[in-house]
């Protein structure tokens, strides 16, 4: 019995089973995995212009993992523009145990705008006397804040989901996401009738152009309004929206990425939020 259950996974992870398994809804399969000695990241939203600011919060992942080494983390930050092309890479030293913030207006070389970022942590193998047992994943905080606000504070969000995988001492970054055939609906769960305006902040995870259509309801649950875009790979879509006459009561996305959620940023008198639902 044992081979054969083996045989029947077998044929069930084939490519082919996977792209049946996942246009049906039968126990699917939304991600590919990267091997154990691959670095994986989300893709983050940086924003830096002339109100904007955003840090990142780097820790050496290797230290955390293996505490009872004396490892350096080297580590690599790629950052993309709103139409998801590369830019920028820096590689950034990180002592065993230690931490540094990045300011990212002081490292985009002049940049400004929007766009995604991905960080990916790697281990010396000279470090390392065994094989890894696991990924190195960063889903860690991004911070934002507004000069303009009469108190500056940084307001926190963590990533979306796993997006970028990295081989060990190479360049080429992969997704980890597998094209889907089916449209998925995802629905914040909250209500933005409490604020004036909000944004919607899309990050494309797939490897092609990605549809979105968002839809607006008032508290009826009525449609008041939709609105479609196409997001090239890793590229970064903002729906900047107005609600002062407090219409907008929920609002969803559909499209063919698994797990679609957008970065909130409600709008208020004082301040400002910034989350996923």
């Amino acid at each position: 019995m044992y081979p054969l259950k083996r045989f029947i996974q077998y044929l069930a992870n084939l490519r082919p089973s996977i792209k049946f398994r996942n246009l049906f809804g039968i126990l699917p399969k939304y991600y590919n995995e990267p091997p154990l000695d691959y670095s994986v990241s989300d893709l983050f939203f940086w924003r830096s212009d002339e109100i904007w600011r955003t840090r990142f919060d780097l820790l050496n992942l290797p230290s955390i993992l293996y505490p009872n080494k004396n490892i350096s983390d080297r580590v690599t930050l790629v950052f993309y523009d709103q139409q998801g092309h590369e830019f920028l890479r820096k590689q950034i030293t990180i002592p065993p145990f230690q931490t540094k913030a990045i300011r990212i207006e002081d490292i985009l070389e002049g940049n400004s705008g929007f766009g995604s970022m991905a960080c990916f942590h790697e281990a010396s193998k000279s470090s390392m006397s065994a094989p890894s047992q696991t990924c190195i994943v960063e889903r860690g905080f991004t911070a934002y804040r507004r000069v303009t606000d009469e108190i500056p504070l940084w307001s926190y969000v963590h990533g979306a989901a796993y997006v970028l995988a990295k081989p060990p001492d190479h360049e080429e970054v992969q997704t980890t996401r597998r094209n889907l055939d089916r449209k998925i609906l995802y629905q914040p769960q909250l209500s933005f009738s409490d604020c004036d305006g909000f944004d919607l902040i899309y990050i494309n995870p797939n490897n092609s152009d990605l549809a979105v259509k968002v839809r607006l309801f008032d508290n009826t649950l009525q449609v008041i309004r939709e609105e479609s875009e196409v997001i090239p790979p890793r590229g970064v879509k903002y729906f900047s929206l107005d609600n002062k006459d407090r219409t907008i009561y929920r609002v969803e996305n559909e499209s063919c990425a698994y797990m679609l959620r957008p970065f909130l940023l409600k709008y208020y008198e004082t301040h400002f939020d910034i989350f996923h639902s």
